[in-house]
């Protein structure tokens, strides 16, 4: 069975990776190779995620021998809604499946559901920080 929620590959990674940096040492880093391997993701599309998150200034990263990511802000200041900005390019409140008015005037077919779902979600995504889901190494998550 599919999800209902749809968050993009670049999305999960990015949240995913930053949880991981969130549960490192504070001056502690960590390689894309290592990262990839934790997650079982693609090196190649999780250096282009990791890169995007450099350029939005939530990470910092170091390269040669001994370099990686780290956080470049506290993890209880980053929310889940500010990585998921980065990656996904903004979040939409959408209150229609189709994007056009088939109601004719009458209420929603689904009854406000997915003004309610976005609410919650966009709720969720700005309440959560980073602190809260962060992942230490050995950690069954």
């Amino acid at each position: 069975m599919n999800s209902m929620i749809k968050i993009s590959e670049a999305g999960s990674m990015a949240i995913h990776s930053m949880a991981l940096l969130a549960g490192l040492g504070k001056d502690e880093k960590i390689s894309t190779v290592n990262i990839a391997k934790t997650f079982g993701i693609s090196k190649n599309h999780l250096s282009k995620v990791m890169q995007s998150l450099v350029k939005a200034g939530l990470v910092e990263s170091d390269r040669g021998p001994g370099g990686g990511f780290k956080l470049a802000i506290a993890p209880e200041k980053i929310s889940l809604l500010d990585i998921y900005m980065v990656t996904e390019g903004g979040f939409s409140m959408k209150k229609c499946l189709l994007n056009k008015k088939f109601c004719f005037g009458k209420d929603c077919v689904l009854g406000g559901l997915l003004s309610k779902i976005n609410e919650e979600i966009y709720g969720y995504l700005t309440k959560t920080r980073l602190l809260d889901i962060a992942i230490r190494r050995g950690d069954k998550k």
